[in-house]
């Protein structure tokens, strides 16, 4: 692998890359983006090409994103007041159809973004490749639930086949 044509030009020295990806070949990166950091689209790029760069280095990586910025954003376009309880959304059946509605098509941005960037990439959510089974938090918050079972055969079978597992929550 040529580490010049992936790497950016600005990027830390080559024998610095080298270390790195020796020490985390084998390791799976789990990382947590929240949806407050997506909402400027420039650093949503530099997080896909990132991504990009973590994968075609051969690191295996999986994203859970969150989506609240935009989550509100079309609750408030609906005149929709969320209510909280414990910092969690109480999510009903029009919430929930919101919430859903975005964060796929939040998932779908980043996968479409990644392909762009010749990085081959699966949308994992509660309508598409659902890995999750949850189980109610509380009656009182509506769909908010608990991970109770993870699928990882799934996940690992396409990290193997050199996949971007992206998962909605």
């Amino acid at each position: 692998m040529d580490l010049k044509k992936i790497l950016p030009e600005n990027g830390p020295p080559l024998n610095e890359v080298k270390k790195y990806i020796e020490k985390y070949k084998n390791d799976l990166i789990v990382i947590k983006y929240g949806g407050n950091v997506l909402i400027d689209r420039t650093i949503f790029n530099n997080f896909v090409t990132d991504l990009s760069i973590l994968n075609k280095i051969g690191l295996s990586v999986v994203v859970v994103h969150g989506g609240g910025p935009r989550i509100k954003r079309e609750l408030d376009k609906s005149n929709i007041i969320s209510k909280f309880i414990r910092g969690l959304r109480v999510t009903d059946k029009k919430i929930i159809d919101i919430v859903e509605s975005v964060l796929i098509d939040f998932n779908n941005d980043i996968v479409n973004s990644l392909k762009e960037k010749e990085t081959e990439a699966i949308s994992i959510n509660t309508k598409n490749n659902n890995i999750i089974k949850v189980i109610p938090e509380a009656e009182e918050l509506g769909f908010v639930g608990i991970p109770e079972k993870i699928d990882y055969s799934f996940l690992l079978d396409k990290i193997k086949k050199n996949e971007i597992p992206i998962i909605s929550p």
